[in-house]
């Protein structure tokens, strides 16, 4: 039996984790946390794909990234217990030509288990207009 309160709790610690790495700008604890070939879908960019290319993305990204902060609203486990999805709102802080900037968005993310450990499998990432 799947103690499904047990598995979103580690998604959403997973999430956290991320989250704290990427205001740390340190893209090697956020793909500690993503599967081998990882999928980005993000606005205005064509899809990004597997470690290296993510890797690229976000030290072009941290070039002006200052902050994020995620909120996930609600988590989704399947039965079998190795796939998950969920759903949320971010809010990011860039340093723009005439100061700082805050990009509002939200986001939805697949999971799933390998070795016994959540890992981020693909993301869908848009700012809000």
């Amino acid at each position: 039996m799947i103690d499904i309160q047990a598995e979103k709790l580690e998604i959403a610690r997973m999430i956290k984790r991320v989250e704290a790495a990427e205001n740390r700008h340190d893209v090697d604890a956020m793909l500690e946390d993503m599967i081998d070939d990882p999928l980005l879908h993000l606005c205005g960019v064509p899809p990004v794909k597997g470690q290296e290319a993510v890797r690229q993305l976000y030290h072009a990204f941290f070039e002006t990234f200052v902050s994020t902060h995620i909120t996930s609203q609600q988590i989704h486990i399947s039965a079998s217990g190795d796939m998950a999805w969920d759903y949320g709102v971010y809010v990011n802080e860039y340093e723009g030509p005439d100061g700082r900037i805050k990009e509002e968005g939200k986001y939805l993310g697949v999971y799933r288990k390998v070795a016994g450990k959540w890992k981020g499998a693909a993301f869908c990432i848009t700012a809000n207009g």
